[in-house]
């Protein structure tokens, strides 16, 4: 099992950043077949709707919408359980607009949980490619 804790370390509040850029991001690699739990979570200022969005390996897996009438701060959090196969991993953050994420180390953070599978995931595979249920 591997836990991974990445702070938001960059400085400014809120920090330069671009629209779509890797707002914190962690590589690892598995050596098995795993499941993954992922969350994230970073403040924004700014008026209007700002996304938070989460990627796995290039892949959208989740966004949380927040919206302000005014520039003002706001938590967005997003959250993503799945398989993933041996080999390398990336997960990363990145918001929809520019330089409106994050105010240095205490305010977002990425949080990964690996858990090596003890039983085969073939049964999972099709749930974390959005299939809902599956017969046993």
């Amino acid at each position: 099992m591997a836990v991974y804790q990445t702070p938001d370390t960059r400085s400014g509040c809120p920090p330069a950043a671009a629209a779509g850029a890797r707002l914190l991001e962690n590589q690892f690699s598995v050596a098995q077949d795993s499941l993954m739990m992922v969350t994230g979570h970073i403040i924004r200022n700014a008026a209007g709707r700002q996304d938070l969005l989460l990627y796995v390996d290039g892949t959208l897996v989740d966004r949380s919408l927040t919206f302000t009438s005014s520039a003002q701060w706001d938590d967005a959090a997003v959250l993503w359980t799945g398989v993933v196969g041996a080999g390398e991993h990336d997960v990363w953050l990145a918001g929809n607009d520019a330089n409106v994420w994050g105010c240095e180390g205490e305010w977002g953070d990425l949080d990964v949980v690996v858990i090596p599978a003890l039983v085969s995931l073939d049964c999972c595979h099709a749930i974390s490619e959005g299939v809902t249920a599956v017969a046993a």
